[in-house]
This record gives structure tokens, C-alpha cells and sequence, in this order.
């Protein structure tokens, strides 16, 4: 209604397919438009660009949608998750790249709609490097999918302003902010 009265237009790029179900059988199809083909195609390619993407390790620049892409996800399922513990680590390095997987294992839950998997991956992720800025922002975000838990949200925005205001990184502590006042807002709305 608000696309309408100002004169845009609200196209929907083709969602996963049990999203496309909900849209046919509510019969959302028929109202919304929906783009498909090679026309969403190329706007899907360009849309895979670093700052689109819902994940990247801030310690590293450059870590772009082509390596996600290339890296082979080793926790596809719950009972992969048991091996990594968050006991000693031989190296700085393994357990950077230990929390970089799980990071990456959230986000293709979160692409599968399977939020409480992604979860579990932040938590672990968090379990290891409790202060990384990625996992704790996603993990907010995901906990904003459910209004249920809302509360979770909340905690962990508290936690990344926190942590941004200890390492001075002010994208996050604008972000945690801004995520505070909407949620602040969702709440007294229930």
C-alpha cells in the first residue's frame, strides 16, 4: 500500500522455495510482483558484493561473497557441531579459523531459514571468541527473526555495544544503537 500510494514499484527477487509455497498458497503471488528469470539472475550477481553480505570476519578485509562461496561448509548438520570443543587450541590461528566456519555455517542456516541452527553456530562461534563483532551482530539479527525472542536480542545488542565501546569500533556501536531503539520499539508495540 505504501509502494502504491508513492508511486513505486516493490518487486520481489524468487525467495527460497518453501517461502515461494507460503507466497502461493496465501496467494501473495497474485498481489506481489515477483521477478524471475535472467533478469533476477543478473540482479542476484549484483547483489553478491562485500557490503551486502550479512557476514564477513572484520578482522580481515576483503573476505567477499567468491571465498564464502569457495569455502565447503563442514557443519551441515547438528551432529557435526559436536566436534569442535572450546577447550585448549593449538594455535591463535585455528581457533580464529574455527570461529570463522561456524560463522559461515550460521549464515547457510540462515539462508535455509533454519535460524535456531544458526543459533547454535553464533553460540559456539561465541563459546571461543566471546567478544567477535561479527558473531555477536548476526547472532542479534537472528534472534530479531522470532519476536519471542526479542528479550535474547536485546542481550546480545547490549553485549556488542559493550565490546565496540571497549575496542572503539563506532560502525558497531551505531549499529548495536539503532538495533536497540527498534527493538525497544517492537516490544512496546506486544
Amino acid at each position: 500500500m505504501a509502494a502504491s500510494k508513492n508511486r513505486t514499484r516493490l518487486i520481489f527477487l524468487p525467495p527460497p522455495p518453501r517461502v515461494e509455497d507460503i507466497f502461493r498458497i496465501s496467494k501473495l503471488d497474485t498481489i506481489l510482483e515477483m521477478l524471475k528469470g535472467a533478469e533476477a539472475d543478473v540482479i542476484c550477481a549484483s547483489l553478491r558484493k562485500d557490503q551486502f553480505l550479512l557476514w564477513s570476519d572484520s578482522s580481515e578485509t576483503g573476505y567477499g561473497q567468491a571465498k564464502v562461496d569457495s569455502v565447503h561448509s563442514s557443519l551441515s548438520t547438528r551432529s557435526n557441531l559436536t566436534r569442535f570443543s572450546t577447550g585448549p587450541f593449538e594455535n591463535p590461528t585455528e581457533q580464529q579459523q574455527i570461529v570463522r566456519q561456524l560463522c559461515i555455517d550460521a549464515v547457510e542456516c540462515i539462508k535455509k531459514g533454519d535460524y535456531e541452527q544458526a543459533v547454535v553456530c553464533y553460540e559456539r562461534a561465541l563459546e571461543i571468541d566471546d567478544s567477535n563483532l561479527s558473531a555477536l551482530n548476526n547472532l542479534g539479527v537472528v534472534y530479531e527473526k522470532k519476536p519471542s525472542w526479542y528479550g535474547r536480542s536485546v542481550v546480545v545488542w547490549n553485549r556488542v555495544l559493550d565490546v565496540s565501546n571497549t575496542q572503539g569500533d563506532a560502525k558497531h556501536i551505531q549499529r548495536a544503537q539503532k538495533h536497540l531503539d527498534s527493538l525497544s520499539k517492537l516490544m512496546k508495540v506486544e
